[in-house]
């Protein structure tokens, strides 16, 4: 039968991190050199932190394609969407303008039926020019209709 793949070594810790032993030194051997003077753990912390910031690199390296690639992809996301409410704000503005249009047009499509028109001015007639159109004194809409006659 095969045998499972070796696991790379490990390195273990207590809880309070005061020593570190390494399961690749044969069985007896010393974790530390005798000759070496200083504090097992705060020796096996720096290794440990030396081992974390060489494969924090790795990882970044590993990685940066794929953040760049990431950032990429959201930058434009958020363009697109910006862009998006921007067309609609202007189709908005668009929208209004031509229902302002519309309404404008009906009022004076209305106005002409109503006889509220002044056809000297061009111009809408106010309440009191109604009032006094209405009770006959204005121009009559037969008049109004026919071209003045030139004398010939």
């Amino acid at each position: 039968p095969a045998s499972p793949p070796s696991s790379p070594p490990s390195v273990r810790l207590n809880d309070t991190v005061e020593y570190v032993e390494d399961t690749r030194r044969p069985s007896g051997a010393l974790p530390f050199d005798p000759n070496r003077t200083g504090n097992l753990a705060a020796d096996a912390r720096h290794r440990l932190h030396s081992r974390l910031k060489s494969y924090e690199a790795q990882r970044r390296i590993a990685y940066r394609a794929k953040w760049q690639s990431t950032a990429l992809y959201w930058r434009s996301a958020r363009t697109i969407q910006e862009e998006a409410v921007r067309e609609v704000a202007v189709f908005r503005g668009l929208l209004l303008a031509r229902v302002a249009a519309e309404e404008m047009a009906g009022r004076t499509a209305a106005a002409i039926a109503d006889e509220e028109v002044d056809w000297e001015t061009g111009r809408l007639l106010d309440r009191t020019q109604r009032k006094t159109r209405k009770k006959g004194v204005a121009v009559t809409a037969t008049a109004r209709s026919s071209p003045p006659r030139s004398p010939s």
